[in-house]
């Protein structure tokens, strides 16, 4: 679920692996907020 929510394609699955791109998320949290075991959390860099 949250992967199939990022529209930007930072997040997805390689063989079965999460893979996490940070240079194709913008921050906008539609992961977090569909994340139903609340896995993934959003953290504001500095």
């Amino acid at each position: 679920v949250c992967v199939d929510r990022c529209t930007f394609e930072a997040r997805k699955l390689e063989d079965g692996e999460l893979v996490y791109d940070e240079t194709h998320c913008f921050g906008c949290g539609l992961c977090v907020s569909t994340c139903p075991t609340e896995t993934i959390k959003l953290i504001q860099r500095e």
